[in-house]
Order: structure tokens, then sequence, then C-alpha cells
């Protein structure tokens, strides 16, 4: 088996990681991802960064994301390789495995909000609570009727012979 925890969304030569991955796998080996899959460097389009502005507004003040919910690419100089090519995950890992099981994770809304905010929902009080619970509610409903992509994907594969 093959474990990947959130390294692919880095790897500056996805096809050649993902190919070299199968290979190494047996017949019936297995490879387990949890994966970030959305879009390159964050780059949220503009109907998505929408939806997120408008959940995040509706927030009471203490609660709402002071960053920025589409980084500037100039952010990513720091860290080249974040979400370098998050984006051709799920169709590379497609090319050399066989999905057994798949669950999309969501967080095309919760996860810019909560992204450096989180201590501000992380108190055992009902304040708390409400609200985040009113933003895994928004993330779940953008993201199941496909308002907003899906970000985070667990995947099990087998790999293609």
């Amino acid at each position: 088996a093959v474990f990947n925890f959130a390294i692919l969304h880095h790897a500056t030569e996805i096809e050649n990681a993902m190919k070299k991955l199968a290979d190494c796998l047996i017949p019936d080996g297995l490879m387990f991802n949890e994966e970030y899959v959305g879009p390159a460097r964050n780059q949220y389009d503009d109907k998505h960064l929408e939806l997120m502005l408008e959940v995040n507004s509706d927030l009471p003040e203490k609660f709402r994301s002071q960053n920025t919910l589409r980084p500037p690419l100039a952010n990513f100089r720091i860290e080249p390789s974040e979400a370098i090519h998050s984006d051709l995950v799920r169709p590379i890992f497609d090319k050399y495995f066989d999905i057994v099981y798949e669950r999309n994770l969501n967080g095309g809304i919760a996860y810019q909000i909560l992204w450096n905010n989180i201590e501000q929902f992380d108190n055992d009080d009902l304040e708390s609570s409400k609200w985040l619970e009113y933003l895994l509610e928004n993330d779940k409903k953008f993201s199941s009727n496909f308002a907003v992509p899906i970000l985070f994907w667990y995947g099990v594969g087998t790999p293609k012979y």
C-alpha cells in the first residue's frame, strides 16, 4: 500500500510521480489518498469567490476571515510548489489507478474562511458552534449542487496494468 496525505498537490512533476507510485505497487496493491484537488494555486473563479465572500459576510464580524479568500499569485513565491498542479491530481490519478472507493470531502466554502481563522471557532460555546455549523452547512450545500468545486477528496485505487 501507498499512503498519500496531501503531498501530491505539491508535486511539480505530478504525472511522473503518479506513474512511479502506480508502478511500485503490486497488481492488487492499494493507493490511499487524502488530497487537495481544488483549483491550482487556489485561484478560485469569480463565482466561487463571490459565494465565499457572501457566506463570510453573513458571519458575525468576530468569525469572519480577514484573509484574502483568493490569494494573490505573488504569495506563492514563498512556497512555489503549493497547489502547483492540484487541479490535475484527480485526472492523473484516474489515468494510473482504478478507483475502488472515493469520497468528496467538500471544502469549497469553509476551507478558505477557516484557513488561519479556526481559533475563532475553537471554543466550546454555543455561538462558536452555531456559526461553525452554519459555515459547514453552506459548504455542503454549495458543494453538493456543484456551485463550488470540491476542494478535498479521499480516494483509494489499484494500479492499472
